[in-house]
């Protein structure tokens, strides 16, 4: 992943350009849990590593025709595009037995006498390549068996392998390595996509004695964990990302409110730190083909004073930055501005006066908690006052609404009107494009699509609305 802090610090003093009307929920009363990570327990997969450059899964639980119990596991070689380095990826689907306790890929506890693995698997594994099963008996970190499987062509019934271990029956290990995946990574250059594998009932057999070796953990794929983010309905962070990379949240719904029932609490965390990860909440987005943030919220009125309640706790001499900006498309940047503060141990309001030259048509702001761990800030109630709010200056659109948001099968949108609507993927892609829309209700079927984040453009008299979808199946 980029190292989003550096790219951050940068854009602290870059001009953005804004397409956008009014901050929606901006006293942080409404919340929605996203799955971020769907993960098979015991198990690690591909999945993990598209996360990162913002594409779908390429491996998931299959209820399409199991071999045992109620799944299998499905993987498969995709081309993903990469924001790093502006092309697509040959990413093959793996699934390997990770350390329960650490969750590495050293291997699992094991320490019964074992000299077969089965399982059963279906393939159809493109032209050149092949799917692989690789088992490793391990001592001391060491190992003294390592035993490969290659599956190619179309296999498209039920198939049981019975792959010998060496040395197995001879020594005892302390740990065992289980690896299955959708193309041959030792081979650079074979991997195709679409190379599919499926797979079920792994278990190990001590075929040279008596004993019963002990079950290999969710050898039937059967049990998935979910893992959610809690986020801010109409507002963009990294909570995502750092809950699925370094397991913790930095962004909470907070009951210690200035207004209404809850604000929004944003912490520095020690892995955010460590992981170049910002504690940055905003109305845009960082888009990450540009490295840089955009978006923003549309806004045509002329406020004399922009505000916001701030309760802010620092670890040592760290600060507190709000980076709030105006915007007109046809002229350019109006207002840009920063608030920085070193400590409000209460709730303050703090107040930004403003001097407009010309009507913006969009506004952008951010807050960021801070450098140092341990960091906490609290905020709520974001005003705009004075001026000609609440007098002849209408939005542009009452709102933009998507549900269910993440979204599954479909998506709903909800608007005034539009010109035109558009859907795109984080790389660009156009998904979905429709123009004249006039009952301000739109269904948009997501069954085809993979998983991940997309943006949705909703134009009308030639300024937009931009929301973020998340589909996930």
């Amino acid at each position: 992943m980029k190292k989003i802090t550096t790219l951050f610090c940068f854009c602290l003093f870059s001009t953005i350009g804004l397409s956008q009307s009014t901050l929606a929920n901006n006293n942080f009363e409404y919340w929605t849990d996203v799955v971020v990570k769907d993960s098979f327990e015991f198990w690690r997969t591909s999945n993990e590593q598209l996360a990162q450059i913002y594409a779908g899964p390429n491996v998931w639980q299959s209820a399409a025709d199991p071999q045992d119990g109620l799944y299998s596991v499905y993987l498969e070689t995709v081309f993903a595009w990469n924001e790093g380095s502006m092309e697509d990826d040959t990413v093959f689907g793996y699934i390997i037995k990770e350390n329960a306790p650490g969750g590495t890929f050293e291997g699992f506890p094991y320490t019964d006498t074992v000299d077969v693995l089965t399982f059963w698997y279906k393939c159809d594994v493109m032209p050149g390549d092949s799917a692989i099963c690789l088992v490793e008996l391990r001592k001391a970190g060491a190992a003294y068996s390592t035993n490969i499987y290659k599956m190619g062509g179309t296999v498209s019934t039920w198939t049981e392998v019975t792959l010998p271990l060496m040395l197995g029956a001879t020594e005892e290990p302390d740990s065992v390595f289980i690896a299955f995946a959708s193309s041959d990574p030792m081979t650079p250059g074979v991997a195709e996509e679409g190379s599919m594998l499926e797979v079920d009932f792994v278990n190990f057999e001590f075929t040279a004695g008596s004993t019963t070796p002990s079950a290999i953990p969710n050898n039937s794929f059967e049990s998935l964990i979910e893992t959610s983010a809690a986020l801010p309905d109409d507002w963009y962070t990294f909570n995502d990302i750092a809950l699925l990379f370094v397991g913790q949240e930095y962004i909470a719904q907070s009951a210690d409110a200035s207004v209404g029932t809850s604000a929004i609490e944003i912490t520095t965390t020690a892995e955010n730190v460590a992981n170049d990860i910002p504690s940055v909440v905003t109305n845009g987005w960082f888009d990450f083909a540009l490295d840089n943030f955009a978006g923003g919220t549309p806004f045509i009125a002329q406020p004399d004073v922009f505000s916001y309640d701030l309760k802010y706790a620092p670890a040592g001499t760290d600060t507190f930055f709000m980076w709030l900006s105006f915007w007109n498309d046809l002229t350019g940047s109006l207002i840009d501005t920063f608030d920085i503060v070193t400590a409000s141990p209460t709730y303050t309001t703090r107040t930004i006066n403003l001097t407009f030259t010309e009507a913006p048509d969009s506004v952008f702001v951010l807050f960021y908690s801070g450098l140092l761990a341990g960091t906490v800030a609290l905020v709520d109630n974001i005003q705009f006052t004075g001026g000609d709010i609440g007098f002849g200056s209408e939005p542009l659109f009452s709102e933009l609404r998507v549900h269910p948001n993440p979204a599954n099968g479909s998506a709903t949108l909800l608007f005034d009107k539009a010109d035109e609507i558009e859907i795109v993927n984080i790389a660009g892609q156009r998904m979905y494009h429709t123009a004249n829309v006039e009952n301000g209700k739109l269904t948009i079927d997501t069954n085809d699509w993979d998983g991940g984040v997309y943006f949705v453009r909703v134009n009308n008299n030639g300024k937009m609305l931009t929301k973020k979808l998340i589909v996930s199946h």
